[in-house]
Order: C-alpha cells, then structure tokens, then sequence
C-alpha cells in the first residue's frame, strides 16, 4: 500500500513541478497498479500513452525538447513554483 502511495505522490509531484521524466517513470509505475486494480481501460491506454511519449524523440524532437527539457506539458496559472494545472491523461 504504502508503494502505490509513494507512486501516486511521484506523479503528482511530477505534474506540480513539470518534470518530464519522472511524470514518465511514475506512469509507467502506474500500469501494474492499474492493471491489478482491474482498471484494463486505464492500464491498455496508458500503456499506449507512454509509448507514443517515448517515441517522440525519434518521431517529433522538437515536440519533445518542448515537453523535456522547456516544460511545456504543464500549463502554468502564475510564476510561482508549483504554480501548474496538469492535464489529464
């Protein structure tokens, strides 16, 4: 238990803090819990999501400069640190 909160925090820090890789890894963390939970929805498009998001620097490197390394899968309300409205996934 105390591992699926440990992960559901990673991805929200994640998307607080606009981190791109992490918000990957915790992802693909959450395909087993998705899929032990009986959520195969979930689990199937994730599993898609994260592997068309992995392939964007081969397909898209601009894109994913865009997202890795300037930040811009978050929107940001304000200046402030963790100031950011992730969108959904």
């Amino acid at each position: 238990y105390l591992e699926y909160v440990s992960i559901m925090r990673q991805f929200i820090r994640a998307a607080r803090e606009g981190k791109w890789h992490l918000y990957l890894f915790t992802i693909e963390k959450m395909l087993n819990l998705f899929a032990g939970t009986g959520h195969i929805n979930y689990a199937k498009s994730a599993r898609l999501y994260l592997q068309s998001m992995l392939e964007l620097l081969s397909k898209h490197p601009s894109l994913y400069e865009k997202f890795a390394v300037d930040g811009y899968h978050v929107i940001r309300r304000s200046d402030r640190f963790s100031g950011q409205v992730f969108g959904r996934i």
